[in-house]
């Protein structure tokens, strides 16, 4: 199923089947993304915490329902993957600051 996205996040989600570096290059220099309780900071942290969660194992995210909440994006995604519980879901919450993604804070 394919849900309409605003750009910024639609990006995210192409970057996320690629690599670490891809991903962090949608955020702004000083992105944050907060995921299991730990938070990245800046491009180089992001890129190694996605890089790091793809050494786990191929996963697939698919997001599947989005509306705008409390000033950002919430983005239910569809995770799929090489853990205990796959498939399930998780809400991918997004602040965008112009066309990058300031904020994701994955719960």
């Amino acid at each position: 199923m394919t849900i309409a996205l605003r750009k910024p996040i639609a990006l995210y989600y192409a970057a996320d089947k690629l690599n670490g570096e891809a991903v962090s290059l949608c955020f702004t220099r000083d992105g944050v993304v907060t995921d299991a309780g730990t938070t990245y900071t800046g491009w180089d942290e992001i890129n190694q915490w996605k890089t790091a969660v793809a050494a786990k194992g191929r996963f697939k995210c698919e997001p599947i329902v989005s509306r705008e909440i409390d000033g950002g994006i919430a983005v239910t995604t569809r995770l799929t993957g090489p853990f205990e519980g796959s498939p399930t879901t998780a809400r991918y919450f997004f602040i965008l600051t112009g066309q990058k993604v300031s904020t994701l804070r994955i719960e």
